[in-house]
């Protein structure tokens, strides 16, 4: 890679025919064919992997054709009083996970429901009335199934008439008869390797309705 330039852009008349050359530290010049210019875009600390990817739409649509990327439902429900459901990562986990969307609805009322990121089990979700853990789904139909550690439970109706546990991420409002998503403008939850991390969702129903949350994620 030379640099040809003349006294214009070095002050002090360095002869404009006179190749400048970038040089590694053994002064081989770098950019010929033997010694190429090496070239890494940083993410965080270090080079873009695929343990270390840089985190965009682009990408996280890769990942479903790498199968990587899971979807998990609660499906279309009965709403008791006060449903809720939560996705969780323990810390014997040993993979990156992403939750880039988290989708809640109701039919019977609008109301404004909560979003709390959390660090352990609530009792009263797995202990909740009709409490149920689905299958989470490849979205891109791979093989690959999401780690052991990572799990999704949801109840109609919450025991003991619990409270919101974990610290709040969003309180939505949801209007009657819609779904909503709670991650936008590119927002998402990272949980690391070895970390207990996860979502839960509080909505407020009534007896009356349906309701449904889903979360996806990716894994690397």
């Amino acid at each position: 890679m030379a640099n040809t330039a003349g006294p214009a852009t070095f002050p002090g008349g360095m002869p404009s025919a006179t190749p400048h050359y970038l040089v590694d530290i053994n002064g081989n010049p770098l950019g010929g064919g033997g010694n190429p210019l090496p070239v890494s875009q940083i993410v965080g600390s270090g080079p873009i992997t695929a343990a270390n990817p840089e985190i965009n739409i682009s990408n996280m649509q890769q990942f479903i054709l790498n199968g990587q990327h899971f979807v998990v439902s609660s499906g279309k429900q009965s709403a008791g009083i006060n449903a809720a459901a939560q996705f969780l990562v323990t810390n014997a986990g040993a993979k990156n996970v992403v939750i880039d969307s988290i989708q809640i609805g109701y039919t019977n009322a609008a109301n404004i429901h909560q979003v709390q990121l959390i660090s352990a089990s609530d009792a009263n979700i797995t202990g909740g009335t009709g409490a149920a853990s689905p299958t989470a789904k490849n979205l891109g139909f791979a093989a690959t199934t999401p780690q052991a550690q990572t799990s999704f439970t949801y109840c109609t109706a919450i025991a003991n008439s619990g409270v919101a546990t974990g610290s709040p991420l969003a309180e939505p409002a949801v209007p009657i008869n819609q779904t909503i998503e709670v991650l936008m403008n590119g927002i998402f939850v990272y949980i690391p390797p070895a970390t207990a991390g996860g979502i839960g969702i509080y909505m407020q129903t009534t007896a009356t309705g349906q309701f449904s949350m889903t979360i996806k994620w990716v894994e690397f």
